[in-house]
């Protein structure tokens, strides 16, 4: 073929093997070439002229590596790459693959002008999915040139082959994700409880299945609605009306606003009145992935610590500002936002792509949505029924993620409103659906995925059981946890420590649910004290809300170290009292809670918490250092929370 020829003659080969087990393509010499009208054949393109080929490189938008930007042309628009490669002996008798990060948005890949694979719009996310193609038996050249050819069409926006990794790898040496029992390390404790059967021979046959919704929901259903946009009072009473419950993801009170649109305390409070919550959407609504790694710690770090103060509910859930988390030229951008957001008890996101495990981030860690879009402004009732449509009738999608969320912007006019209101009318009270809060939502599937039950006994017809849990102080929400009757039916149940009911669920049959006590619920009181300048001790800073207590945090950067003091002042013992701290990304995270147990009256403590460097580089470095001191205790007999918080003064060049 002229195509061999042609760029075997041109192309760099190159036999070295990038770091690890897997070939590196990126290390090869890349062609491109435009196809503007997107009509060209794979024999057309492979047979065009050398001229119309130019050098490339992967992991960026060809746009952003000075190819025309084709915003204003008809699309599709596609482009061809194309590589020429020597595959190293020590693949020849292995099961290999071809594998990119993402390609934006289509592509087909062929190998030595055979289709090996290709992602189209029916797959999921296809903008973002990585690829992984298996190259068939017999297709390489051992001991010669082989030549990868990637035909890329770009629906919208930028295009090209984006995100790492781009190489060969046997299928053998694929990194396998890991998944730990409770990978945010919350709080576990176990309760047990009693079930009684009709008889010792019912009791041995019966089964409690956990169930991934509680109470044999099929379908999750929730609303999101970004920004301190003052429709969100209108949306609210809406949804409120019709029974309907979601977040609403504010920046801070304090961001400057030409607009009007500060949101203070007795604002939070009423959008969290009727089952919602206020989600986090950054202190000042950066590019997230643009900022320095301590200012997008401090982003994500103050505003749940903010919100969570103004209405005294527990932020979990995170919103990107513009949507951005990914970098093109930053390669850590995707993970380090990741674990900054984890760090800080964050375990829900509404953007479904970036709970990639590949990233560090599992959907058994992070759960996210099923996204409804019908419109901004307009609210389309047929783009609404035809995007539920497409997601009811899917049942691998309702397995992996049964969790169906409405919205983005409050931006209706008013054709808008009346098509929001015919929607909620038409889909509010199904019995099949959980209309919850992404709270609630997110709460019970880290439940689902990390609590354990077992039988420890059989007393005749009554049997025993442990469950282990995760508490809901943690999780962000008072959900039960729902189990199955299998096999049999149950007379009864009882708690040793929460809460245990038997309900008969039609077309599911019989569930129990056990609730936690009230101990480890959510906490009903949420301060925060701030030491914005990171002075040393004077004076301790006392709570507004617990006036029993005062305390102070510092920050000692060349011993790598915080100093936390706190002092109980009142009559009363402050009881329980457990310590969680939220580091900057250029320190080793602190997982581990640290039980101080009770504070009595008039009783001090100093504690210092060392601090273990990371990352040592400048991108870790740079800006101001912001340090959180969480402590969760009991007040009053009920749970509550209180933070502590230092931001370094100084500003490293």
């Amino acid at each position: 073929m002229k195509l061999l020829l042609l760029f075997i003659a041109i192309a760099f080969c190159c036999s070295n093997i990038a770091n690890g087990k897997a070939y590196n393509l990126a290390s090869q010499r890349w062609l491109f070439k435009l196809d503007r009208g997107g009509k060209m054949t794979f024999k057309e393109a492979i047979n065009s002229s050398k001229g119309s080929w130019y050098s490339i490189s992967l992991g960026d938008y060809w746009q952003n590596l000075g190819f025309p930007n084709m915003d204003n042309v008809q699309r599709p628009i596609v482009g061809w790459y194309y590589c020429s490669f020597k595959l190293p002996a020590k693949f020849k008798n292995e099961k290999i693959v071809i594998r990119f990060g993402a390609i934006d948005d289509l592509d087909k890949t062929y190998l030595n002008g055979r289709l090996i694979g290709q992602t189209d719009i029916k797959t999921r996310h296809y903008w973002a999915t990585e690829r992984t193609y298996p190259i068939p038996t017999g297709i390489l050249n051992s001991d010669g040139d082989n030549v990868l050819i990637v035909r890329v069409e770009d629906l919208r926006g930028k295009g090209g082959i984006t995100t790492a990794p781009f190489e060969i790898i046997a299928e053998k040496d694929i990194p396998k994700i890991e998944e730990k029992l409770n990978p945010l390390n919350f709080r576990m404790a176990s309760l047990e409880f009693s079930v009684k059967y009709s008889n010792p021979e019912e009791a041995k046959k019966a089964e409690l299945i956990k169930m991934p919704l509680p109470n044999g929901k099929k379908w999750a259903f929730s609303m999101r609605w970004d920004d301190n946009n003052r429709k969100n009072f209108r949306m609210h009473d809406l949804m409120t009306k019709y029974g309907y419950k979601g977040a609403f993801y504010l920046y801070s009170n304090y961001r400057a606003s030409p607009k009007g649109m500060n949101y203070g305390a007795q604002d939070a409070k009423k959008l969290c009145s009727g089952g919602s919550v206020i989600g986090g959407h950054s202190m000042t609504h950066p590019n997230m992935p643009s900022i320095s790694k301590n200012k997008m710690f401090y982003e994500v770090a103050a505003i749940k610590i903010e919100r969570e103060k103004d209405s005294n509910t527990p932020v979990i859930a995170f919103a990107f500002p513009g949507g951005a988390f990914r970098s093109k030229t930053i390669a850590s951008a995707w993970t380090d936002i990741g674990e900054a957001l984890m760090r800080c008890g964050y375990h829900h996101n509404c953007y479904p792509v970036f709970v990639n495990p590949n990233k560090g981030i599992s959907q058994k860690a992070v759960s996210t949505v099923q996204w409804l879009e019908p419109g901004d402004r307009k609210a389309n009732p047929k783009n609404f029924d035809k995007q539920l449509q497409t997601i009811l009738t899917n049942p691998a999608r309702q397995k992996r993620n049964p969790n169906i969320t409405w919205g983005i912007h409050v931006w209706l006019d008013d054709e808008g409103w009346k098509n929001a209101e015919n929607i909620m009318k038409k889909y509010r009270m199904r019995k099949d659906w959980w209309y919850c809060s992404p709270n609630d939502y997110a709460a019970y599937r880290y439940l689902f995925y990390h609590s354990t039950l077992k039988k420890i006994a059989q007393d005749g017809s009554v049997c025993r059981y442990q469950l282990t849990y995760l508490w809901n102080t943690d999780l962000g929400a008072n959900v039960p946890l729902s189990f199955k009757v299998k096999n049999t039916t149950a007379k009864n149940c009882r708690s040793n420590f929460g809460i245990a009911e038997i309900k008969t669920i039609s077309n599911c049959g019989q569930i129990i649910n056990i609730y936690q006590p009230v101990v480890r619920q959510i906490p009903k009181l949420i301060d925060a004290s701030e030491n914005i300048n990171n002075d040393s001790f004077i004076k301790y800073k006392q709570s507004a809300k617990f006036l029993e207590l005062k305390a102070w945090l510092t920050y000692d950067c060349q011993k790598e170290k915080l100093q936390l003091i706190v002092k109980n002042s009142g009559t009363k013992a402050v009881k329980n009292i457990f310590l969680k701290v939220w580091t900057p990304l250029r320190y080793q995270a602190i997982p581990q809670w640290l039980k101080l147990g009770n504070l009595n009256s008039a009783q001090g403590l100093t504690r210092d918490i060392p601090l273990k460097v990371e990352k040592k580089s400048q991108e870790y470095n740079s800006g101001c250092a912001y340090f959180v001191v969480q402590m969760d205790f009991l007040y009053n007999g009920y749970p509550a929370r209180y933070y502590v918080t230092v931001r370094e003064n100084v500003i490293k060049l």
